[in-house]
């Protein structure tokens, strides 16, 4: 039942019930990530109870974007709290970048946002999703970030990067599975057999019925990945 490639995203839910979902599954994951689960928590407990409870590693999905003193004190912060794991916004560039990672987390680098469509980043950025991706990743691997997080679709045009980056993937569902609000999707198989190192993995597990079925039959369909 365990898998490194996923993650178990926490996005929505009320403490106990992330709590009691890193109990079910935290130990089966690369790592639990969390967002709004902060807001309005203390921080460090928050982050050390779900390590506490099952959570290999926290990955605070904070998408710093900041002038790079203010990202770099954030992220030293919580280095502090207990945090394994961070995101940035590639836009806010290396110097940005860099900040974060002297913090010595794990930084990943938000490249273009799973929701837009591809005429939405056209008319943001006046590129391709593929191009838009590509260069905001090479910006970010400038600054010595770890990883990238972009879509099922964009995943292959990073491979061939020079160096050794992680490539995240939310967006993924599987056949039958409505897309919510991601626009840019693909099975979670087909995203492996492109180049993902890692699936971000929300709805599909946290809103079914039975969490533990969800995602034990998610392991499964992407074994042959």
């Amino acid at each position: 039942m365990r898998d490194e490639r996923l993650i178990l995203a926490l996005d929505g839910l009320k403490e106990s019930r992330a709590i009691e979902l890193t109990q079910l599954l935290g130990q089966y994951a690369y790592c639990v990530k969390v967002h709004d689960l902060l807001d309005g928590s203390d921080q460090p407990e928050i982050i050390q109870r779900l390590k506490d409870n099952g959570a290999a590693r926290v990955w605070v999905d904070c998408k710093l974007h900041d002038i790079p003193k203010t990202v770099g004190r954030r992220a030293t912060a919580l280095r502090k709290a207990g945090a394994d794991i961070i995101t940035v916004h590639a836009q806010g560039g290396r110097d940005m970048v860099k900040a974060a990672v002297e913090s010595g987390l794990e930084v990943l680098s938000i490249t273009v946002l799973t929701s837009l469509t591809s005429m939405q980043i056209h008319d943001m950025y006046g590129r391709t999703p593929a191009e838009a991706v590509a260069y905001f990743a090479e910006l970010a691997a400038s600054g010595g970030t770890s990883g990238f997080v972009c879509s099922p679709l964009e995943v292959e045009s990073l491979i061939h990067m020079h160096g050794v980056f992680k490539r995240v993937v939310p967006g993924t569902r599987s056949v039958g599975v409505a897309a919510g609000d991601q626009k840019r999707v693909a099975t979670p198989a087909a995203t492996l057999a492109a180049g993902a190192h890692h699936l971000v993995i929300a709805s599909q597990v946290i809103e079914a019925s039975d969490p533990a079925e969800a995602w034990k039959s998610l392991v499964a369909e992407i074994q042959t990945a």
